[in-house]
Formats: C-alpha cells, structure tokens, sequence
C-alpha cells in the first residue's frame, strides 16, 4: 500500500486532454470569474461572493496544508477552464474529500473534461495512497452525481440540508 506524501499532490498531473496544474495566485481572477458565475456558484454550498482578496486570503492559507490540494483544469496545450480539488485528507486513514469541482468556460462543459480531470486526479489519489475517498453534491445536482456515478461512487446518505453524502472506497 502507498504512503500518502503530500508533495505527490504539489505537482501537474496529465491525462489524455486535460492537465491539472496546482493552483496559484496567478489564477485568481479566472477562479473568481468562475465561482461568481450564477451557473456554477448555484451548485456550491458556499454561496457568498468570491473576492480576489478573499479567494487569495483562502488561497495562501492552502498552499503548504498537509490536507488542502487545488488545481486548475487546462485543456492541454491550451487554455485554463476550471477546477477541483482533493481537501480534508487524512493520511493516516487514507480517507479525504473531492470537491470543488466546476468548468468555469461554458464552452467547455458538457465536452468530458470534468469527467476525464476527475478520472486523473481519483486515480492518482488512488495511487498516492488515499483509499477512502468521499463528497457532499447537492441533491438537485443530476448532472453532478450522474458524473460521480460513472466514477464509481456510491450515494451513502442524505442530510436536511439538500447534500448527498457519496464515498469511493477500494479496500
């Protein structure tokens, strides 16, 4: 079995048609854009309105956690469409949550690259030793756990707030 090692996760990681290149504070008014978007942010738990001094406040308190990893999804060899993340990891449990997930370019969605970005990042989670992945979607989001789904995960519960609680466990 992988020990997970933090700095596996401060790295680009590639696929087929995407790459995922950790998070900086260069990407800040492409998140912002993103997240204030009332087609993505309606999906978020979250709905206040993201700030640049705010998301680069989030930003730096994320950078050197032991148990917050962000990237931006690019198409590759071109232009930077979205995000996701792996948080709240728990190495010694190998268990952390996968979320954050939006293609802020329109023009993007509904193409698979929310679909192969996840399959690259759960397989190298996989691979970095976390075995107990989960997330929280919000019951209205079809699209959303039609994808998770696909993935392999499996809805566990539902809470009085509208979230389903979904895990993807290998062992």
């Amino acid at each position: 079995m992988a020990v997970f090692v933090p700095d596996d996760f401060r790295r680009s990681i590639e696929g087929k048609r995407v790459q995922l290149i950790p998070m900086s504070f260069a990407d800040t008014h492409s998140i912002v854009r993103w997240r204030n978007d009332p087609d993505i942010a309606a999906w978020f738990v979250s709905q206040h309105k993201f700030t640049a001094e705010g998301h680069e406040r989030w930003l730096g308190s994320k950078l050197t956690s032991p148990e917050d990893f962000n990237w931006v999804l690019a198409e590759k060899g071109g232009p930077k469409i979205g995000a996701l993340s792996i948080y709240n990891v728990d190495a010694v449990a190998g268990s952390a949550e996968f979320g954050r997930l939006m293609v802020g370019e329109a023009s993007h969605r509904g193409r698979g690259f929310a679909k192969e970005a996840c399959t690259v990042l759960l397989a190298h989670a996989l691979a970095s030793g976390l075995s107990n992945i989960f997330l929280d979607v919000k019951e209205a989001n079809q699209g959303a756990i039609r994808l998770y789904l696909a993935l392999g995960f499996e809805p566990r519960q539902a809470n009085a707030e509208g979230l389903v609680r979904m895990t993807l466990q290998t062992r």
